[in-house]
């Protein structure tokens, strides 16, 4: 199993999900096919996690500054 899909990058429970403290988050980018795919679905922590949802995550750090990276799916994160 690759070293990334080891750690957990959520916190919390079914019903309210949170970024974990050291405030980085990995997974993957697929489609939302509920919105003919004209939406991107998150896949983080094995969990479908939805757009508006993944943005009420990043609330929580509200005016601090971010760096968003995209890699290719065959390179280790």
């Amino acid at each position: 199993m690759p070293h990334g899909l080891s750690i957990k990058q959520l916190r919390g429970g079914e019903l309210e999900v949170h970024i974990g403290e050291d405030a980085v988050v990995r997974g993957r980018i697929d489609s939302d096919g509920d919105l003919d795919g004209q939406v991107p679905l998150l896949i983080i922590d094995g969990r479908k996690i939805a757009w508006e949802e993944f943005g009420r995550m990043w609330m929580t750090f509200e005016g601090f500054q971010f760096k968003l990276e995209i890699r290719d799916k065959s390179e280790e994160l």
